[in-house]
């Protein structure tokens, strides 16, 4: 621990958000933008996505600071529910300003890369038809598709959707509930970050949730991921909840186990991650708390569910991660590929486990130069891909010093959680994918918002930020070079 200051003070203090911080956040945001912009004039972002990449910004920087102090003498409850309504607003005008600005940009309320959007509404369509009793085989029918039961919750869901509205309408009604979903999300890392690290870091946790753009932006879209994002932060307030109250209980896990397996419908190797960290948690609790006995009894009932439920499913996703994971060359092959495509960048070649592993909590970086109008969904969320790298700081610093303190017996779950993830990630096709990161920023708001309050009881962790900040200048001027020289661009 010779790296990290001696002494740290673990508990953490948030009394107020400085305006210094959130001023740095903007400043240090816009000089990158300005110079990545002077830099590579003639790729230079148009007016429009500088306004999604500044507002976004602005709302977080500002956003972070006013809440949090106006909100401060509210009661727990009272905080739940002012979080709750001002992030479904939020969402809620996003989203309907998303619709009508897509459709008249690009004539369709889809994004600049819709193209597994119209899958998926054609099979909730399908699904919608069977629901109304038009034919039957509906699961038979997806399977003869090869469609992955990994897909097939959402489809279900939207058929669900049409079904229920008659086919009201193909966006407007999932959009809106995607808004309730996002909302909701944030309040659930609020209870979970409460719940390990105290009321002051929940609330933070929460706000940071609310403001963070890559979750906003993703309510505006017809993918699945804010679906997703719901039933994972779901999951992991329920099943901390039954991990932390040290019983086991059955009942008390039950609605967890439930909540996984629907979850295992809209991205299997997620939900894999997420049973694989409870059975972590239970391990690693202590034998004085809860003994032996009932961990193998709740193991074992857990097994047995998933076994039932997916198990050929389950050893199907297993065995791909860990092939995945021993061949090197099917990430090696997808690289080279992402080369040799249309608008292909010759730099991808040369990216591997080995380059994603160390800058896994970070990336993806901000796309803050113009290359093409396949690429504008990316652009658009560069603002958020900032407030998640710079906020990545605190996030690695936390893990160091719980590792090193001994601190991560405590939080075992989300540790494994939010680790198992990205560790997937690293070893997977999707490592450089914001769409596939998008599940662990919840939980990296919450470390985040952990480290923000150590920082107030370990002055010199302002110093390391700082030089975090410049590093991220740095980061977003190279990213700049890099999607354009890679493409001939410059």
């Amino acid at each position: 621990m010779r790296f990290l200051p001696r002494n740290i003070n673990l508990l953490p203090t948030i009394p107020y958000v400085p305006t210094s911080f959130t001023k740095k956040l903007l400043v240090f945001y816009m000089v990158s933008l300005l110079i990545t912009s002077v830099l590579f004039l003639s790729h230079a972002l148009p007016i429009w996505l500088l306004g999604f990449g500044i507002i976004s910004v602005v709302l977080f920087a500002y956003g972070l600071s006013h809440f949090y102090k106006v909100w401060s003498r509210l009661g727990s409850l009272s905080f739940r529910r002012k979080l709750l309504w001002t992030a479904f607003v939020i969402r809620l005008v996003y989203v309907i300003f998303i619709y009508y600005f897509n459709q008249a940009h690009y004539g369709s309320p889809q994004e600049s890369d819709g193209a597994d959007i119209g899958f998926y509404m054609e099979m909730g369509k399908m699904a919608q038809k069977a629901f109304s009793g038009e034919f039957t085989g509906l699961i038979d029918n997806w399977l003869s598709m090869k469609i992955d039961y990994s897909d097939m919750g959402y489809c279900l869901y939207l058929g669900i959707i049409y079904y229920l509205t008659g086919g009201l309408s193909d966006y407007i009604i999932p959009l809106v509930l995607k808004a309730l979903y996002g909302a909701m999300s944030c309040v659930f890392i609020y209870k979970v970050a409460s719940r390990h690290f105290g009321e002051e870091v929940g609330r933070i946790a929460g706000i940071l949730c609310m403001l963070q753009a890559n979750l906003i932006w993703w309510c505006g879209s017809m993918m699945k991921e804010t679906e997703m994002v719901f039933l994972l932060c779901w999951y992991l307030d329920s099943m901390d909840s039954a991990l932390m109250s040290g019983g086991f209980k059955i009942k008390d896990m039950a609605q967890s186990i439930l909540i996984g397996l629907v979850l295992f419908m809209f991205r299997s190797a997620l939900a894999l991650v997420a049973f694989a960290a409870m059975f972590a948690a239970i391990v690693m609790s202590s034998s004085r708390v809860v003994s032996w006995r009932k961990k193998i009894l709740a193991g074992f009932l857990v097994l047995f569910v998933l076994g039932v439920s997916y198990g050929d499913s389950i050893l199907s996703t297993a065995k791909e991660l860990a092939t995945t994971a021993q061949d090197m060359d099917q990430q090696s092959m997808n690289m080279n590929w992402r080369t040799q495509r249309e608008n292909g960048n010759q730099f991808a070649k040369y990216a591997s486990a080995a380059v994603f592993a160390p800058l896994i909590f970070t990336i993806p970086f901000p796309n803050m130069v113009y290359t093409f109008e396949n690429q504008e969904m990316l652009m658009m969320v560069n603002g958020g891909n900032y407030e998640k790298n710079v906020l990545s700081f605190f996030v690695v610093l936390v893990m160091f010093i719980l590792l090193f303190s001994g601190e991560w017996r405590k939080h075992v779950f989300p540790i494994s959680l939010l680790c198992g993830y990205l560790a997937a990630l690293v070893l997977s096709v999707f490592a450089q994918s914001g769409r596939f990161h998008l599940p662990a920023i919840p939980l990296e708001m919450m470390f985040a918002a952990y480290g923000m309050g150590l920082m107030n009881t370990n002055p010199q962790f302002k110093r390391w930020f700082n030089y975090a900040l410049y590093a991220e200048v740095f980061l977003c001027v190279a990213w700049g070079w890099f999607k354009l020289a890679g493409r001939g661009m410059v």
